[in-house]
């Protein structure tokens, strides 16, 4: 029996030790959380800078953009329509011509030679026709005689029109005024018939741009029938500092059925000369009528698993002023519609007269507590003035 407490005695001490050491331990785990959490308390709390936009109605164009070739109202590659020796060239490459200016003279001697011929033939058969008529007035000559004479007569002259044609078709002459492309002609030169001879290309004040439409994306917009005079904004990047402006002018009748595109032509005005027939240029065709929708920048959406939200800037609801003056980020979900020039349609979710954070809102987390770039400047500009 004395040997049993002795035990109990013994258990009872170390039970007593382990529970003192075990207090302490707690005690100085307890202390040292308690200082970590005090020292994280001393930093300030998270924030980010940001810009911030001010949701307001705006007007909305609903747009497509494409690509379109320049063409010249006035062009023409000319060429001959016989073959011939070249006598005379009227014109130096790139010049400046006039509407009927003698532009190629193709050797025709041989011709000339024959027109006179059949004109002297002619005029035979113009004097026996007259003698024929007066003796058929006398009755002094058959009906068969004459019908014979105006016959040769009527011959006559249609070989002189004919060599005439041809000697006109030798001569090449402006159809319009205009500057004449490049060329590489000789006097002597031989020429095949339909030989290039020039590119001709009339007035670049007013300019053609034919350009094409997606069939999808007609049916998309339900823009299948655009109309005549729709405005059009034309660009080039490197050649206009600004963009030109147009109108339609034409559009096919229906859409190719190898392509599936609507072919269109727009008239803009060209007064600086800048665009040359042939190049290619950004087409932008409003495709819908104006409306009015709360667009913000393409900066300020933000996404993730749940879906698509901007953070909206608000003063935080405390009892203190300085507490009140801060500004705090919230999660809003938002829908979007269509994106153009950076700038996305907002069609539910945001208010008109609310402020979203912008630039920089990808730093951000809801209800955190956010600095506007620019406001430190603007308060250290008031308090200078103040002093």
């Amino acid at each position: 029996m004395v040997f049993r407490n002795k035990n109990l005695g013994r258990w009872t001490k170390v039970f007593i030790g382990c529970l003192l050491l075990v207090l302490v331990l707690a005690l100085y785990k307890f202390l040292q959380i308690r200082k970590l959490i005090a020292f994280a308390e001393s930093f300030p709390e998270a924030s980010a800078t940001v810009e911030i936009f001010v949701a307001q109605p705006q007007i909305w164009s609903e747009t497509t953009n494409t690509v379109g070739e320049v063409l010249a109202p006035q062009a023409v590659a000319l060429r001959n329509e016989v073959e011939g020796r070249v006598s005379a060239v009227g014109f130096a490459a790139g010049d400046a011509v006039k509407k009927d200016q003698m532009l190629l003279q193709l050797d025709a001697s041989e011709e000339i030679a024959q027109l006179r011929s059949a004109q002297a033939e002619a005029e035979l058969a113009q004097l026996a026709l007259a003698r024929y008529q007066k003796l058929m007035a006398q009755n002094l000559s058959s009906r068969e005689q004459y019908d014979q004479a105006r016959a040769q007569f009527a011959m006559a002259t249609a070989r002189s029109q004919a060599l005439q044609a041809v000697i006109d078709k030798k001569t090449l002459t402006a159809p319009f005024d205009g500057s004449a492309g490049l060329h590489t002609l000789q006097r002597g030169q031989y020429l095949a018939a339909d030989t290039v001879i020039t590119q001709l290309v009339g007035s670049q004040k007013i300019l053609w741009v034919d350009f094409f439409l997606p069939h999808n994306s007609l049916i998309k917009k339900q823009q299948g029938n655009i109309s005549i005079d729709a405005p059009v904004s034309i660009s080039a990047r490197g050649v206009l500092a600004a963009p030109l402006t147009g109108h339609v002018i034409a559009s096919e009748p229906a859409v190719s059925t190898t392509s599936r595109n609507l072919k269109l032509r727009a008239a803009i005005d060209n007064p600086d000369g800048t665009l040359k027939p042939g190049m290619l240029v950004d087409v932008q065709i409003a495709t819908a009528a104006p409306r009015e929708v709360i667009a913000v920048p393409a900066t300020a959406i933000q996404h993730n698993s749940t879906g698509t939200f901007v953070y909206v800037v608000s003063s935080a609801e405390k009892d203190t002023p300085a507490e009140k003056e801060q500004q705090r980020a919230t999660l809003r979900n938002v829908t979007i519609g269509e994106e153009k020039n950076r700038k996305v349609i907002i069609t539910d979710g945001l208010k008109s007269g609310e402020t979203i954070a912008a630039n920089g809102s990808y730093k951000l987390q809801d209800k955190m507590l956010v600095f506007v770039k620019g406001a430190e400047k603007k308060e250290t500009e008031v308090m200078g003035a103040d002093k």
